[in-house]
């Protein structure tokens, strides 16, 4: 799992700051109970110089006098306990505070990230992609073919409901080998088939891996952020590191493509994000509502082109989702 753009130090700062509070938090709490119960700190006192008295015994190799103190600190550890629990403390009272056990709130176990640490790297690529809300619905788990047409239209081979089956098994294979294979989709057809939805699947996916998403309509991406950066019309700190998104994401979803005002800015920039994705081996999915034909004669056969040869082209037919269950919720 690669680290968010410009986010581990800002990881390890945490870090510092919450053991560092954690400790002020134990200090106070030793300072509540010394204050309530005097003869704890006498018994702290003595553990410590016990503790170094029994260092300087394994080093001089002395058996007698480490046998003694060993036993001379199990004693004031048990005396430690007595009084803690008398008063009304957990034994553990003067253990040290972490929200992280495993790692003791470093990040890090042997080197390797923590648990906790690869949450936080996950829970920051979520909020990088534009589209942590929609992804709690829009994912495999949510998937169901319930409002897909399982009659044949006499047009394609198979049923809506077959087909689909078959498309959203090899979706998942492309998230499911993301790591071992990477590659592209471009997924064409009439509007509200779950095109985007499918999208979506890969993308909550793939962030759940630990890999870097970023989401993108084809609007804001040609009318707003391209325009802004590459004009210099708005070179925000939020814009720039978006931009440079573009490029560095494992994943990039392109979504409605054609629904932008087409220009020969836009052809120029799609071409370019494709070939240096391409070329960097970062994968993209594309979705749009055009017919094949139309998507060339709007962008040009050499954008079709790289399309069609270095991505999986899945073409979506069938009835219109979303009036299927706008007419479902209307006869209920």
């Amino acid at each position: 799992m690669k680290y968010p753009s410009g986010k581990y130090d800002a990881f390890m700062n945490e870090y510092e700051q919450l053991r560092n509070n954690n400790l002020s938090l134990l200090e106070a709490r030793k300072a509540e109970i010394y204050a309530r119960v005097p003869e704890l700190k006498q018994v702290h006192e003595d553990l410590a110089s016990g503790a170094v008295s029994y260092a300087r015994a394994r080093l001089s190799g002395k058996s007698c006098a480490f046998d003694s103190l060993e036993d001379y600190i199990k004693d004031l550890k048990h005396k430690e306990a007595a009084l803690l629990l008398a008063n009304g403390y957990p034994e553990d009272s003067f253990a040290p505070i972490y929200r992280c056990r495993h790692c003791k709130d470093t990040g890090f176990i042997d080197g390797t990230p923590c648990a906790c640490l690869q949450q936080k790297m996950i829970q920051t690529f979520y909020m990088q992609s534009n589209i942590q809300k929609r992804l709690e619905t829009e994912n495999f788990e949510h998937l169901s073919f319930d409002y897909y047409n399982t009659e044949a239209d006499g047009i394609h081979r198979e049923s809506q409901y077959r087909y689909m089956q078959g498309v959203v098994a090899r979706v998942k294979n492309f998230a499911e080998d993301f790591d071992e294979a990477g590659g592209n989709l471009f997924f064409y057809g009439p509007t509200s088939l779950g095109k985007t939805f499918l999208a979506n699947c890969v993308a909550k996916a793939l962030l759940d891996q630990g890999h870097t998403v970023l989401y993108m309509t084809s609007t804001n991406l040609f009318e707003q952020l391209l325009p802004n950066v590459v004009m210099k019309r708005d070179t925000s700190v939020k814009n720039l590191n978006t931009y440079d998104h573009l490029f560095e994401a494992e994943l990039l979803v392109i979504d409605d493509l054609g629904t932008e005002l087409i220009t020969e800015f836009t052809r120029s920039q799609l071409y370019q994000l494709v070939n240096e994705r391409l070329l960097s081996e970062r994968s993209t999915i594309i979705s749009t509502n055009m017919e094949l034909t139309k998507f060339r004669d709007c962008y040009e056969e050499r954008i079709l082109s790289r399309m069609i040869e270095n991505y999986t082209v899945i073409q979506f037919y069938g009835d219109n989702i979303r009036h299927k269950k706008k007419k479902i919720a209307l006869s209920e």
